[in-house]
């Protein structure tokens, strides 16, 4: 699986031109060729990959990006895509995934518990929380809620539901008492820029590379 990673500062393209691009470039690594480009500094608009399988890119019933032949047949790939603010990130491999992110600092409330927590990560997040200081206390949930909001996002997204069979319904921690809490195994640690939390759900498959596209 191939991790694409697209900062659009100053130039906005449509999500579907770039889940294109990210395809045909993971084909054209895949037949261990190098991609012709005219400029590097331009690379996504001079692209022009090999001799590559017509696929064309569709949406289910829920949203979720389906790569399909030209007969409209379930292609050997698969992709989850996210954004948030100027990024946009795509993950593209031979298994189902699930990716989403959020800027870190974003600010979110405490209320967040009631639409997304487990009964148990609700239960352990209070427990942590007993005792602290009120500002202390504040910070620190927004960072646990945060962090378990992209992965349960990214969860959902491996299993093509939606957030409509509710975030609180499962669990993405395996909570140990006292010791606290750790990843379900299928999520691959993404830890790579200080502003993001993100996460990247697939059991059958890991991440072989990252690849940063920026403009």
């Amino acid at each position: 699986m191939k991790l694409f990673l697209w900062r659009q500062k100053y130039r906005q393209m449509e999500s579907s031109v770039l889940l294109r691009w990210a395809v045909e470039e993971y084909e054209t690594m895949k037949q261990n060729q190098e991609p012709h480009r005219e400029s590097q500094q331009d690379s996504l608009f001079e692209f022009f990959p090999p001799e590559i399988p017509e696929f064309d890119i569709i949406k289910d019933q829920r949203g979720k990006p389906i790569v399909v032949n030209e007969k409209g047949e379930p292609y050997p790939i698969h992709v989850s895509v996210t954004h948030t603010e100027d990024w946009w990130i795509c993950a593209v491999g031979e298994h189902p995934v699930g990716v989403d992110a959020e800027l870190k600092d974003r600010k979110v409330k405490s209320s967040l518990i009631r639409r997304i927590c487990s009964e148990d990560e609700a239960q352990w997040l209070n427990e942590q929380m007993d005792g602290m200081a009120e500002e202390q206390k504040e910070e620190w949930l927004r960072q646990k809620l945060l962090w378990l909001w992209v992965r349960k996002e990214a969860y959902v997204k491996y299993l093509g539901t939606g957030i409509s069979e509710g975030l609180k319904t499962f669990s993405v921690v395996d909570i140990d008492g006292s010791k606290g809490w750790k990843e379900k195994n299928g999520f691959e640690t993404v830890d790579i820029m200080e502003e993001l939390e993100l996460a990247v759900y697939s059991p059958d498959e890991e991440i072989e590379e990252i690849l940063w596209r920026k403009w």
